[in-house]
């Protein structure tokens, strides 16, 4: 092949070099801008007291333990409204999840001569996830933002934690339930009763597992610690939402658990209740709004209370319960921890008073032998505030010394006053400095992505020239740029994290940039003439506003990512957008056909006949497309900032709506099954019109069998779903898991045949006889579905991962999802009407229709009910055709998928589309007022095209035109990435960064990132697509020569 052409190979290359750019800086400012911690693996233990000898009398550990044992029931998602008990409110609109823990109340209105009894505010540090709730709970760290990706893929527990302390100091522990513990714990206890917790649609399992052995080991003498982890209540929460019979069957049965292990406990073991988060009005969890920080806690134990009872409820962080637990069973506190004890707990023994105030002595040695070793480890500790609370830690304990030698009660109070602001000093700078960004790093993250416009721009202004000495350029700057992080390193590296090798990274990244651009000026003298020339001003400027104004659209959105109204309220505005988008597309092209016809109704224009059809039918597709646009916001989802929203009774299952709907059930049922079954009936209507369906082919099979059979198991599966809870608990596991497997099965191999034979076309040839080799008569090739054969295999993809992504999105979302195929297609359909008016066929994606589709899938992110937050993620996606325990590294990354699918479904329904907005612009499928230009068969209305068998296009213009769709595709989220990026640089410091603009951000980097991983795959499905027409083509070809000579 001449070096001075496009080929496949070139243009595979820069898509994969491109991704490697973004890849990289995507990488520089993730790491600079997703916070992190040092983390210490430095641990407690008994000796540690000996640096403080004249301040620890006791013989235990670190001091006298309370209690022998300790009961911890976790209830997972246990809001604090759930556990306080109200009797102002009436019996019959009582919430469901209100009032039904009244053991609760009782206990704490028993006797305090019998009874200890405490319920507290429990506040949860974002992110509001169990695995991240649980290494708070047992090693007293806080957590950050990054840590929410490490839900699903909990590790051991590096850290310092009281349940290895206890384990490495002779206690014994018991463990029932979530098995995230045993993750977290591996080989720490003496007995383990594991339940996967992550399928969210089984409610029972778990607690039932639990129950079935918590009553035997509360019996057995040989343990410390007994863990229960119950997750119905945030089962309940996410499948049905906390205002539910559901939840208040669930609770009411956590209630009675609660009364059996009160009876079964004595007056040495200490019984903990508590939920490690709460959950939203619509049970979510995840992110830190206040129903999802504020969990209950609850503490009992048959003792003497000894401290005042509170007559409001008190609020006190979750890492405060790790020096509480620690110390009341005689233990270290560990190393890394930054809570403070309860004083309500630690107040118990001869002198409750002196107690409390050695535990708290004891806590604060620990916080100032954590920051001494941190700031030696890190240096990241500001020196003011380092050496403000080291006087302060100083002062305090000759306070305390002061103290124990004088048992004045208001010394007591002021020495308590003055550990609680240590505490507190302690807490406030930690969290200060894991919220310090790196802006190095953050900087060459958007420095990156700035200069990965460069090539972009280059390769879709210029005919540029793709020669062998473009790639050693490339490959020179690669080796020159790494060379220039070295210096670059010493000059601004100020962290350990700017190690050599991310300067060196972001150095060779850079430099293949600047050798790229370097080869095509000085190999293409033309290249300077060719960019000025596609930027010259068209003679006629109206054809250019919607350019214009689409330019401007994408704009709007960039910059609107700075306003924190504008990311609560994107759904609206991107729907306005989208629509304005339409409005002006259609008025272009109006006025655009009046000038043409100006005099006259019909007019000859380049030798064609004008045809209003055309027109008219374009406007209604506008037309259609934008009422599906705004009949679709009304999917749209809530989250906590945006007031007065309420959520669609469709987006929740229909066993979780039925309090809602009422005996619209079946109805809506209905309606959702006929949503599903549309678009695969319109699919088959066009391809049997275009002819695809002739020959019984693997490809005929698939649209008439295949596709279908998917329907039905749809509409099975949500029929089951549907069920009362209580039925569909009885099912078996391969009940549960056949259909979605079966939908799944029929996928791949719909998929398959797509890769191996996607040809659809009937080829017959004739005039081979010898009485029909008359010179009337010539030998020719009858090709059926031929003008329409590049379009149909990607139809037929597209509409079967739209089955699967319904099924994913649920049976309330199925009408959402049946508009986002209508808008979809009417918007390709006025795309192909107005290029079959216009005579252009053959021409590329405007960068108009660009920008519509790209906005188009921002639309329906939010249109099937999504929103950028994390509580919003839908996990229960992964176990659709999974149940019970996800093992394996198959089965885990299959549901991973599920989820990304389930988030990301509009930006897979809109590039699986893209080649399809190309096609119909080439010569694809013509959707307008007649079925095709080429000759009708004398038997049959289907398409048939007659004569020697050529492609209809040319395998480079559309490899070329298909890279250039792909780059513009590619440009539109560069743009919003850099946008989401500065977005976050510029409001690191905003009240709302974590609650708004990050969740915005990953938003925008899962978007870009697995977009440009779906447009690669794309790119190599057309050129293999192309191929293998190709090849069928040439089969047929020799068989034509074959009968012609």
């Amino acid at each position: 092949m001449s070096p001075s052409l496009w080929n496949t190979a070139s243009l595979c290359f820069l898509l994969v070099w491109l991704f490697s750019l973004h890849s990289i800086a995507v990488f520089l400012f993730s790491d600079g801008f997703l916070l992190r911690r040092t983390a210490l693996s430095n641990t407690s233990n008994c000796s540690n007291r000996r640096q403080w000898q004249e301040a620890v009398s006791s013989k235990q550990c670190w001091m006298d333990k309370r209690f022998d044992k300790i009961v911890i029931v976790i209830i997972d998602s246990l809001r604090l409204d759930f556990a306080l008990f109200d009797e102002r409110l009436p019996q019959l609109h009582t919430p469901h999840y209100r009032n039904k823990l009244p053991i609760i109340h009782e206990l704490l209105s028993s006797s305090p001569e019998e009874n200890d009894a405490h319920i507290f505010r429990f506040i949860a540090d974002p992110p509001t996830t169990t695995m991240q709730r649980l290494k708070g709970l047992t090693t007293g760290s806080l957590p950050t933002f990054i840590d929410a990706g490490n839900n699903f893929a909990s590790s051991a527990i590096a850290e310092d934690n009281w349940v290895t302390l206890a384990r490495d100091n002779g206690l014994t522990s018991v463990m029932l339930g979530d098995d995230t513990w045993l993750s977290l714990f591996p080989q720490h206890f003496i007995r383990e009763f594991g339940y996967n917790p992550f399928d969210v649609k089984d409610l029972h399992t778990v607690d039932n597992g639990v129950l079935k052995d918590l009553f035997t080991e509360l019996k057995k003498p040989d343990w410390n610690v007994l863990l229960a982890h119950f997750e119905g209540v945030d089962h309940v929460g996410h499948r049905f939402g906390p205002s539910h019979p559901e939840m208040a069957s669930k609770l009411s049965q956590m209630d009675g658990v609660l009364r059996d292990v009160v009876d079964l406990l004595d007056s040495s073991t200490l019984m903990i209740v508590m939920g490690d988060h709460g959950m939203t009005p619509s049970g979510d969890h995840g992110g830190d709004s206040i129903d999802e920080m504020n969990a209950a806690l609850f503490a009992y134990s048959k003792q003497q209370r000894l401290w005042p009872q509170a007559k409001d409820v008190k609020a006190v962080s979750q890492i405060d319960l790790v020096p509480t637990i620690s110390l009341l069973l005689g233990l270290p506190i560990p190393f890394s921890n930054l809570g403070f004890v309860i004083p309500e707990l630690l107040s118990f023994g001869s002198n409750p008073r002196e107690t409390l105030l050695r535990a708290m002595q004891l806590n604060a040695h620990q916080l100032s032998r954590y920051l001494n070793t941190y700031n030696t480890v890190s240096g990241d500790l500001p020196l003011g505030e380092y050496h403000q609370l080291k006087a302060d830690f100083e002062m305090t304990e000759r306070s305390f010394q002061s103290v124990m030698s004088n048992t004045v009660t208001a010394d007591s109070e002021l020495l308590l006053d003055h550990y609680r602001k240590y505490f507190e000093g302690v807490n406030a700078m930690c969290r200060s400095v894991w919220v310090k960004f790196d802006l190095v790093l953050m900087a060459l993250g958007i420095v990156m992505l700035v200069f990965s416009l460069v090539p972009i721009s280059f390769l879709l202004l210029a005919h540029l020239q793709l020669r062998s000495s473009m790639w050693v350029s490339v490959l020179v700057g690669v080796l020159v740029g790494s060379l220039f992080g070295i210096p670059l390193h010493f000059l601004l590296a100020t962290k350990p994290s700017e190690g050599l090798g991310t300067f060196c990274c972001f150095g060779s990244a850079l430099g293949s940039v600047v050798g790229f651009v370097w080869s095509q000026c000085t190999s293409s003298p033309l290249v300077r003439q060719t960019i000025i020339s596609e930027w010259k001003p068209s003679q006629h400027w109206l054809p250019q506003v919607d350019n214009i104004f689409a330019t401007l659209v994408l704009l709007i959105q960039c910059v609107g990512l700075l306003s924190n109204s504008y990311v609560l309220y994107e759904d609206s505005c991107i729907s306005f957008l989208l629509i304005s988008l339409y409005v002006i597309y259609f008025l272009t092209k109006a006025s655009g056909s009046a000038i043409s016809v100006i005099g006259a109704s019909r007019k000859k224009v380049a030798g064609q006949t004008y045809d209003w059809t055309y027109f008219a039918l374009f406007g209604l597709s506008v037309v259609v497309a934008g009422i599906c646009s705004r009949t679709a916001t009304h999917f749209q989802g809530c989250v906590e900032m945006k007031i007065g929203c309420e959520r669609s009774s469709f987006l929740f299952s229909l066993s979780a709506a039925e309090p809602i709907i009422g005996s619209l059930k079946s109805p809506r049922y209905m309606f959702s099954c006929a949503c599903v079954a549309l678009i695969p009936a319109i699919l088959w209507k066009i391809l049997k019109s275009q002819g695809h369906l002739e020959n019984f082919s693997p490809f005929h099979l698939c649209v008439s069998y295949g596709l279908p059979t998917i329907v039905v198991c749809i509409w099975i599966y949500w029929a089951l779903q549907s069920l009362p809870a209580s039925t569909l608990d009885q099912l078996l596991d391969w009940q549960h898991v056949m259909l979605p497997r079966i939908v799944y099965a029929l996928t791949a191999v719909i998929l398959v045949v797509l890769l191996i034979r996607p040809m659809a076309v009937r080829a017959r040839i004739t005039g081979f006889l010898p009485h029909l080799r008359a010179q009337s008569n010539p030998v020719t090739v009858e090709l059926t579905g031929w003008n329409s054969v590049y379009v149909s295999p990607c139809l037929l993809l597209w509409v079967t991962v739209w089955l699967v992504l319904t099924l994913l999105q649920g049976d309330g979302l199925a009408p959402a999802m049946l508009l986002l195929a209508l808008q979809a297609a009417f918007t390709v359909s006025a795309i192909s009407l107005l290029t079959e008016q216009s005579g252009r066929r053959g021409e590329g994606v405007r960068w108009c229709e660009v920008v519509m589709w790209t906005t188009l899938s921002y639309h329906f992110f939010y249109s099937t009910g999504h929103q950028p937050v994390l509580s919003d993620l839908r996990f229960d996606a992964a176990f659709i055709g999974f149940r019970g325990t996800v093992e394996g590294v198959l089965p885990l990354a299959l549901s991973a998928l599920l989820v990304l699918l389930n988030t990301l479904t509009s930006q897979t329904l809109c590039i699986l589309g893209l080649p399809v907005l190309l096609l119909v612009k080439q010569r694809g499928l013509v959707l307008g007022p007649t079925a095709c230009s080429t000759e009708k068969a004398d038997s049959t209305t289907r398409p048939v095209v007659r004569g020697p068998p050529r492609m209809p296009v040319n395998s480079g213009n559309l490899h070329l035109a298909t890279f250039h769709l792909l780059l513009q595709y590619m440009l539109c989220h560069t743009f919003k990435l850099i946008a989401a990026a500065i977005m976050a640089t510029v409001l690191r410091r905003h009240l709302m960064v974590w609650k708004v603009f990050a969740p915005r951000y990953l938003l925008e980097l899962a978007n870009f990132m697995y977009g440009e991983v779906l447009c690669l795959l794309m790119f190599a499905f057309v050129i293999l697509l192309d191929r293998k027409l190709r090849a069928w083509l040439s089969n047929i070809s020799r068989n034509y020569l074959f009968f012609i000579y």
